[in-house]
C-alpha cells in the first residue's frame, strides 16, 4: 500500500465510464494530427508522447498557484484553443503542458454522464478544477510537487490500463473505475502510461490548504 495513495470508496456505472471514454477518445482521435502539428514537449531528457488535459468548465489556469508553472502561451485553432504551460523541472530542463479548451466539441449527454458520474464522489472537490487528462503510450509526467492544492482525485476511465503513477513511497498500478485520492502537495510525483490505448483519466483538485 502506497502511504500517499488512498482509494475512495466511489462506485460508478460501468456504461456510464466507458461512454465517457469513448467519447474522449473519438475527439482525441478526430483531432490528434492537428494538435500533434502545435506539439512541442519542452527541453527534457526524455521526449514524451502526445499528451494534454481537456478542461470542463471556462477556466484559466494562469489563476492556479502552480511555483514550477512559469510561462503561459494560447494557441487559437478553428474552432478552440490549446493553452500552454511551461512547467520547469531544473535549471536546465522544462516541460509543456497542454491545455486542449475544446468544452463545445462535447454533446449535452456526455455532459450529463459526467455530472452522473462525478455525484459519486465521496469528497468535496473544487468543482471548476474537473479535467479530462488523454496521453498516449509513453507519455511522461516528470517528478514534480503540486502547490496550490492538496490533494487530487484520480478515476481511471481505461477498461485495461497498465497504467502507473510513482510517488516517493513507490508505484501505485491504476485499475478500470478506480477512484484514488492523491496527496499530491506532500510528495513528489509522476506517471507513464504503457498501454496502447491513451490513458484516460478525470482529474479533480482537492483544495483544503
Amino acid at each position: 500500500m502506497n502511504m500517499f495513495v488512498k482509494t475512495l470508496d466511489a462506485k460508478f456505472d460501468d456504461t456510464d465510464l466507458d461512454f465517457i471514454r469513448e467519447n474522449v477518445l473519438d475527439f482525441h482521435n478526430e483531432h490528434r494530427t492537428e494538435i500533434l502539428e502545435k506539439y512541442d514537449t519542452g527541453h527534457t531528457k526524455h521526449k514524451p508522447s502526445l499528451g494534454y488535459y481537456l478542461p470542463q468548465n471556462k477556466v484559466t489556469h494562469t489563476t492556479r498557484n502552480v511555483s514550477s508553472w512559469t510561462e503561459f502561451n494560447d494557441i487559437e485553432m478553428n474552432d478552440y484553443s490549446i493553452s500552454t504551460i511551461k512547467m520547469k523541472i531544473s535549471d536546465f530542463h522544462y516541460q509543456n503542458l497542454y491545455v486542449v479548451n475544446a468544452i463545445n466539441k462535447f454533446s449535452n449527454k456526455f455532459q450529463t454522464v459526467l455530472a452522473r458520474v462525478l455525484s459519486h464522489i465521496p469528497i468535496e472537490y473544487d468543482k471548476d478544477s474537473v479535467t479530462i487528462a488523454v496521453q498516449e503510450f509513453g507519455y511522461s509526467m516528470k517528478f514534480h510537487t503540486d502547490a496550490g492544492v492538496d490533494s487530487r482525485v484520480h478515476i481511471t476511465l481505461n477498461r485495461d490500463p497498465i497504467d502507473y503513477f510513482y510517488t516517493e513511497d513507490g508505484p501505485h498500478k491504476s485499475t478500470f473505475g478506480e477512484c484514488c485520492l492523491f496527496e499530491a502537495s506532500k510528495t513528489k510525483h509522476g506517471f507513464m502510461s504503457f498501454q496502447l490505448e491513451p490513458r484516460v483519466h478525470i482529474i479533480l483538485d482537492i483544495n483544503t490548504i
